[in-house]
């Protein structure tokens, strides 16, 4: 809990004994590799929001629509293209089976909060 706080770049890494630690979800918000290198047979991965390529937004001021479509096209290549692809592969040579669900549109909110 104590890293949870530490998103590199914006906030440094916190040092526990000697070790380094960042938020885990920057990387691997959802980790279904390290499910399956972990032991894990049957994964069940819930998306909240459509998994799809995202796009630039024309909203102001532009470079920071410009930070949020690279950021967002980051974790969506990376979680498509490397930790999927890569616990889809694992996941066959051990006989797992990984299953997904990510809604069409957007769910928006489900829940009222007061």
């Amino acid at each position: 809990a104590l890293a949870s706080g530490a998103l590199a770049p914006l906030l440094f890494p916190k040092v526990i004994g000697e070790e380094w630690y960042i938020d885990g979800g920057l990387v691997a918000n959802t980790p279904v590799l390290k499910a399956i290198q972990e032991g894990a047979r049957e994964v069940l991965v819930v998306v909240l929001e459509p998994l799809e390529i995202p796009e630039l937004s024309k909203k102001d001021p532009l470079g920071l629509a410009i930070f949020e479509f690279e950021f967002n096209l980051f974790m969506f290549k990376y979680f498509v293209e490397s930790e999927l692809e890569r616990a889809c592969q694992l996941g066959a040579q051990l006989g797992a089976k990984i299953w997904g669900y990510a809604p069409l549109k957007d769910l928006l909110s489900q829940i009222t909060f007061e």
